[in-house]
């Protein structure tokens, strides 16, 4: 009798990947890592200084409008350097469909939520070089905090809910102007 899901065909008591050697790619990559390794390094650095720079630049703006233009021109550059930093060369993106089957795809303008039931970090710098968002973060008593870019990220990582809760974040103000 086969341990396979008959709805999808997987064995949920096997290994993903069965034991053994290493696969055949595995001793070219290690070999083109270390020539690649400064390259990579250089473009986190200077994609986290220029992320670092718009965030600051955002921060002091006199008005919402430019911090929301300094953010449009500033983070899609800096979020690339940061993810082909970290291996991601291309996002393959599917369109979400209409309810109806002539639809097209939907677009996203400003103004528009969006929402995704997972966030690690590789998600906040996608989704801030895409559409430059505001992120928010709901607390297990209801509350919803307003997030920087910064922020986000920390509250991606391990431990989030610490940080979170303990941080002087303000309650979601919409008329607030951005903060760091």
């Amino acid at each position: 009798r086969s341990t396979a899901d008959p709805s999808t065909g997987l064995h949920p008591f096997l290994p993903a990947h069965p034991p053994g050697p290493p696969p055949s790619w595995y001793l070219p990559s290690l070999v083109l890592l270390l020539p690649l390794l400064p390259l990579r390094a250089f473009l986190l650095a200077l994609g986290a200084a220029l992320l670092t720079a718009t965030e600051w630049a955002r921060f002091f703006a006199p008005s919402r409008r430019l911090a929301r233009g300094i953010a449009r021109i500033g983070h899609p550059p800096a979020c690339k350097m940061i993810l082909l930093a970290l291996g991601v060369w291309s996002v393959k993106e599917i369109p979400v469909k209409g309810r109806r089957r002539d639809s097209g795809p939907l677009p996203v303008a400003p103004g528009d939520i969006i929402v995704a039931n997972h966030g690690s970090f590789v998600d906040v710098i996608y989704l801030t070089m895409k559409y430059s968002p505001q992120f928010t973060l709901t607390l297990p008593n209801g509350q919803v905090l307003l997030r920087s870019t910064y922020k986000a990220l920390r509250d991606s990582l391990p431990l989030s809910y610490f940080y979170a809760s303990n941080s002087n974040s303000a309650p979601l103000d919409p008329a607030a102007p951005p903060r760091l």
